[in-house]
C-alpha cells in the first residue's frame, strides 16, 4: 500500500474486500448506501451494524461518516478519538483501492470521471472529517495538521469537478466522449499529492485527476515537503467553466416526462444557475434513460455517488473557509486557498436534490448554516438585497420547501422537528419552537438529544422562561461533555433572575433561589479548562471565569453575598450573545428592557460610575431598542455611554473587553437597518456600516469571544459586498 506519511498517520485499514469487477464495486457501493441511510433515521447504532457486515472501501466510510457525526454532534473527546481512527483506516482503504483502480483495466469506467475517482472521493471526504475532528481536537498540532488535511482534500475535489466541467463542456460543443466498452481509458486522479501538485491550482486545472507515474510514488515519504505551505493562486485561467459549474442532472419528475417523449428537450440551461432538480436516485429508470442525454449523464449510481459527494464536500469546505472570522485569518495561509460563499452554497443547494446520505448532510449544513447566519448575525442577505442569481441570500420559502423535503424523505428522524423547531423561533414563535422540542426527545441518537435539549435552553432563556431554563441547561450537562461551564452559568443565571424577582415581594422563595444560584455560580468556573479548542481555552470558559472572578472580588471587598455583587443581568448578557433578542417579540423584549433595568441590582448604587457595567448595560439596552426599531436612540445610547470614550477605559482587570467592539458592530448594525427607511441614503448607509464593520475587523488587540463577534463582522462585510451593485 503507498503511505500517505502523516497525512493518513500511522493507522492500518483492517482487511479491505476489493471488488473484482465493477458490478461488485456497485453492489458494495448500494449496500452501504443503505446502511448509512440508517443515521437519518436516528439509528446510528443500526448504520454502524449494517457497515459492519461489509469490508470494501465505502463501508470503511461509512463508518467513520458514523463516528464522525457523533463526534460533532456531541464534542465529546472519547467519541472523537475513535471517529479520528476510523477515518485513518477509510483513508487506507480508499487510498489502497484508488491505486488499484489507477492500474487495473477492469476496473468501473465511467464517462466522466477517470479511474479511480470514487475511492478519490471516499480518500477526500475521510480527510475532510479528519480535519474537522483535528480542528475540534484540544491538540494544535492535531487542528494544524486537520487544515492541511483540508487543503489536500480540497484539491482532490476541485479536481474532480474540473474533469466533470471539461466533459460537460465537450458535451456542449459537440465533443462527446464514447460511451461504449471500448473509450479510452482517461487519466488517473492525483496519485502523489505533492506540493508540486498543489501550489498552483491551474497545474491541477490542466492535469485534472492526472497522478504521477509509480515511480515517483514509491519515491514519497513520511518526511517529505508536507509542512511546507504555500498559497494557492486564487484564479484558474485553464478551466473558467469550473467556476460555476454546478452539475448536470435533471429531476425525477423532468427524467420521466423526458424518457417518454413529453418534454421539450430543448430547453436552454443557463451555466451556474441552481440546478432546476431534485436528482435521479436510483437507477430504476435507466431502461428508458437512453435518449436524455442529461439522465444518461448520471444514470450509473457510482457517477450519481461521485457527483453528489463532491457537490457535498466541495461545496462544505468553500462555504467553511468563507467564514473564517478575522481572529483566525492567518489559518488561510495553511490551508492555501480562499472560500467562496456563494459558489459554496449553491452546490451544497443542488447536493440536496440527490435522494441519499449525501443529499440529506447536504440538508443538514445548510438548515445550519442558515440557522447560524440568520439567527445569530444581523447584517445578512434576504431576497429583496440580493441580485437575482445570488444563491446566498436567505430564502424563507427554500428552507421551508428542504425541511418538508427531508421530513418526506426521512419521516421517522427527529433532526428535521429540531429544524422546525429552529425555524419556528427564527419566526419569534418561541412557545411554539419549544412545543416543538418537548415533543422531539425521543430520539435513538444521545447526540441529537442533546441538541434537541440545548435548543429548548436557549428558547427558554430568550423567552425568559427561568424554571424551565435552569432545568434544561442542566439536563444538558448529562448529555454531552462539551460545555459544562457555559450550562452551569446560565443556569446560575436564571435563578439570579428568579432571586432578583421575588428578593422584595417574597424573601422566602428569594433565599431558595439566591441558595441554588449561589451554588451553580461557583461550580461554573470549577468545570473550565477540561475542553480546548486548538490548544487554547474555550472562549466562554474563559469568560465564565472572570465574571464569577469579579463578583467573588466585589464579593470580598463589599462583604456582601456573591448574588448581590451582581450588576448587569448575566442572563441577558448570554441572551445577547446568541443572538437572542433577535427570536423575541416586542412584548419580550420589553421584558428584557424591564430587567436590564438598575434596580434590579441589589446594590445600584455601586454602579453609578463603574464603566465597565455601565457599558455592558448601554450595550444590551441598545441592542434591544435598535430591535424595537428605535435606532436613534439606541445610537445615542451606545454613543454617549461607549463610542464616544476612549476605547482604553473599558479594558482593566476582569473587564469584560468584547464590550466597546460589539458596540462598534451595534453601530453598524443600525446603520444597516436604517439604510431601508423611507427617505434614507441607502448608499451612504451602507458605507457607513462597512466603515464601522471595518473598525471591528482591525481591531488592535485580541478580546474575549473575538472569534464569535468576528464572525458577525465576517458575514456583514460579505453581506455588504454582495448587495453594494444593487444600491
Amino acid at each position: 500500500m503507498v503511505g500517505l506519511g502523516w497525512l493518513r498517520g500511522a493507522a492500518k485499514a483492517d482487511t479491505v474486500t476489493s471488488p473484482k469487477s465493477p458490478t461488485d464495486e456497485l453492489k458494495q457501493l448500494e449496500h452501504a448506501l443503505a446502511a448509512v441511510i440508517w443515521i437519518m433515521s436516528d439509528d446510528v447504532d443500526a448504520a454502524d451494524d449494517a457497515l459492519h457486515e461489509e469490508t470494501s472501501s465505502f463501508h470503511y466510510l461509512g463508518r467513520g461518516v458514523t463516528q464522525f457525526l457523533r463526534s460533532v454532534l456531541g464534542f465529546e473527546q472519547d467519541v472523537m478519538r475513535e471517529a479520528s481512527e476510523r477515518l485513518a483506516a477509510a483513508e487506507a482503504s480508499s487510498w489502497a483501492d484508488l491505486k488499484r483502480a489507477q492500474k487495473d483495466h477492469k476496473s468501473y469506467q465511467s464517462r466522466l470521471y477517470s479511474p479511480g475517482a470514487e475511492y478519490a472521493l471516499c480518500h477526500a471526504e475521510s480527510q475532510m472529517m479528519s480535519a474537522v475532528v483535528g480542528v475540534l481536537n484540544e491538540s494544535l498540532t492535531e487542528s494544524i495538521k486537520g487544515f492541511y488535511k483540508l487543503r489536500k482534500a480540497y484539491f482532490t475535489l476541485d479536481s474532480i469537478m474540473q474533469e466533470e466541467a471539461e466533459f460537460m463542456r465537450k458535451q456542449g460543443g459537440g465533443q462527446s466522449t464514447a460511451t461504449n466498452g471500448n473509450a479510452p481509458r482517461r487519466r488517473s486522479m492525483p496519485g502523489s499529492f505533492d506540493e508540486g501538485e498543489f501550489a498552483d491550482s491551474r497545474t491541477a486545472s490542466q492535469t485534472n485527476l492526472a497522478s504521477k507515474d509509480a515511480a515517483s510514488v514509491k519515491k514519497q515519504s513520511p518526511d517529505d515537503s508536507d509542512l511546507e505551505f504555500q498559497d494557492a493562486e486564487e484564479s484558474k485561467t485553464g478551466t473558467e467553466t469550473a467556476a460555476n459549474y454546478l452539475g448536470h442532472t435533471i429531476s425525477n419528475e423532468e427524467f420521466k416526462l423526458r424518457a417518454n417523449g413529453s418534454a421539450d428537450t430543448k430547453k436552454v440551461e443557463k451555466e451556474g444557475d441552481l440546478m432546476r432538480t431534485a436528482t435521479v436516485t436510483s437507477a430504476k429508470s435507466k431502461a428508458s434513460s437512453h435518449h436524455v442525454p442529461e439522465a444518461d449523464f448520471f444514470e450509473n449510481p457510482m457517477d450519481l455517488f461521485i457527483h453528489s459527494g463532491t457537490n457535498l464536500c466541495y461545496g462544505l469546505v468553500l462555504l467553511i473557509i468563507s467564514m473564517v472570522p478575522p481572529a483566525f485569518s492567518k489559518l488561510l495561509y495553511i490551508i492555501g486557498f480562499q472560500g467562496d460563499r456563494g459558489r459554496g452554497i449553491r452546490l451544497l443547494w443542488q447536493a440536496t436534490k440527490f435522494d441519499n446520505i449525501n443529499g440529506a448532510v447536504a440538508g443538514l449544513v445548510l438548515l445550519s448554516y442558515y440557522n447560524a447566519v440568520v439567527g445569530f448575525c444581523d447584517i445578512v442577505l434576504t431576497e429583496k438585497d440580493a441580485a437575482e442569481d445570488d444563491s446566498t441570500a436567505f430564502s424563507t420559502v427554500k428552507c421551508n420547501d428542504l425541511i418538508d423535503t427531508m421530513k418526506s424523505r426521512y419521516p421517522t428522524s427527529r433532526l428535521w422537528r429540531l429544524e422546525e423547531a429552529r425555524k419556528e423561533a427564527t419566526n419569534c414563535n418561541l412557545k411554539g419552537a419549544i412545543e416543538i422540542l418537548n415533543s422531539n426527545k425521543d430520539s435513538k441518537t444521545k447526540q441529537i438529544l442533546a441538541l434537541n435539549m440545548f435548543e429548548r435552553s436557549l428558547c427558554s432563556m430568550s423567552l425568559h422562561e427561568f424554571e424551565l431554563c435552569t432545568e434544561s441547561f442542566v439536563e444538558c450537562t448529562t448529555l454531552n461533555s462539551w460545555s459544562h461551564p457555559l450550562y452551569i452559568f446560565a443556569a446560575g443565571s436564571a435563578q439570579v433572575e428568579l432571586y432578583r424577582k421575588h428578593r422584595i415581594s417574597n424573601p422566602e422563595i428569594a433565599k431558595r433561589h439566591k441558595i441554588r444560584a449561589t451554588a451553580l455560580l461557583r461550580k461554573a468556573p470549577t468545570l473550565t479548562g477540561k475542553r480546548r479548542f486548538m490548544a487554547k481555552q474555550l472562549p466562554f470558559d474563559t469568560y465564565v471565569a472572570r465574571k464569577v472572578q469579579k463578583w467573588e472580588e466585589r464579593e470580598k471587598e463589599w462583604k456582601v453575598d456573591l448574588v448581590d455583587t451582581i450588576g448587569v443581568s448575566p442572563l441577558e448578557e448570554i441572551i445577547y450573545l446568541w443572538n437572542g433578542y433577535k427570536k423575541m417579540r416586542p412584548e419580550e423584549l420589553q421584558t428584557s428592557l424591564k430587567i436590564l433595568q438598575w434596580d434590579n441590582a441589589t446594590h445600584p448604587e455601586k454602579f453609578e460610575a463603574d464603566l465597565d457595567e455601565i457599558g455592558l448595560q448601554s450595550l444590551m439596552h441598545g441592542a434591544v431598542l435598535r430591535y424595537l426599531g428605535k435606532f436613534t436612540e439606541a445610537r445615542q445610547l451606545l454613543t454617549d455611554n461607549i463610542v464616544s470614550r476612549d476605547k482604553n477605559v473599558f479594558k482593566g482587570h476582569l473587564y469584560d473587553d468584547w464590550n466597546c467592539p460589539s458596540a462598534y458592530y451595534e453601530m453598524a448594525v443600525i446603520s444597516w437597518m436604517e439604510k431601508d427607511l423611507p427617505g434614507s441614503d441607502s448608499k451612504a448607509k451602507l458605507i457607513e456600516c462597512e466603515e464601522w464593520l471595518s473598525k471591528v475587523a482591525k481591531w488592535d488587540t485580541s478580546y474575549v469571544l473575538d472569534a464569535r463577534i468576528g464572525m458577525k463582522v465576517t458575514t456583514g462585510l460579505d453581506t455588504i459586498k454582495r448587495c453594494r451593485p444593487r444600491v
